[in-house]
């Protein structure tokens, strides 16, 4: 008993002499709680091809400028802390050789054009627009939610079963073992988030698939027009 009241007059003491330290080592532990660098990330599960020539952007005499193939996916995140998270290194490519797509920004546009915003044209005849990256690089703000629409340029002649869309944040990772196997600068070093999808039958299938849907489908409307007169 005598040594228990030993022990918590030593521990008051301490307390009592070091009450400033300790409230602000709290202190400190409170603040770099609320401002870790903790980001909320979701892919889009699902990656499609679309249309042919369905993303559009407009030249400034007003025409149309298309891709005839794209596979379009989208990522969302969600930063609640207190300050700004960068990213770095967005990046989509083909895991089996490590080769980037094209993916859509603004510097990839036509430099003639100088409305940078694209439109996908839906089912319904409708345009829709997309959030494409400016760079491959920017800032998620803090306490914000961003919505990234990813948009792959391809060709019908490369064909390739799996896309793995991947970036990077700066916190530095210490284990080798948690590090982007793929990258291939020192930036290797830090976090990254990314997403594997699989491209059922290669794309070139689905490419070919489609061009078969729509010869059917403009095939359909010109019989439906020569019924109709």
């Amino acid at each position: 008993m005598h040594s228990i009241n030993n022990f918590l007059n030593v521990s008051i003491g301490y307390l009592i002499k070091n009450w400033i330290a300790i409230v602000s080592l709290i202190f400190s532990y409170v603040t770099w709680y609320k401002n870790r660098k903790i980001i909320t990330f979701d892919f889009n599960p699902n990656i499609l091809l679309a249309d042919p020539n369905s993303i559009i952007c407009f030249t400034p005499s007003g025409e149309v400028e298309s891709y005839e193939y794209c596979f379009v996916t989208s990522l969302s995140v969600v930063n609640p802390s207190n300050q700004d998270i960068g990213f770095f290194d967005l990046r989509a490519f083909n895991p089996e050789t490590n080769i980037n797509f094209q993916m859509v920004t603004s510097n990839t546009f036509p430099p003639d054009i100088q409305d940078k915003s694209l439109y996908q044209i839906t089912d319904d005849t409708k345009l829709v627009k997309l959030d494409y990256p400016e760079r491959k690089f920017g800032v998620f703000k803090a306490n914000s939610f961003t919505k990234i629409d990813i948009v792959l340029v391809v060709s019908d002649k490369d064909n390739f079963d799996n896309i793995t869309v991947n970036f990077k944040i700066p916190k530095k990772l210490h284990f080798s073992f948690l590090r982007d196997r793929f990258a291939l600068t020192s930036r290797k070093i830090y976090a990254h988030k990314g997403f594997n999808y699989i491209i059922p039958g290669g794309s070139v299938k689905q490419i070919h698939s489609l061009r078969e849907q729509q010869i059917q489908s403009e095939n359909a409307k010109d019989n439906t027009q020569q019924q109709s007169e």
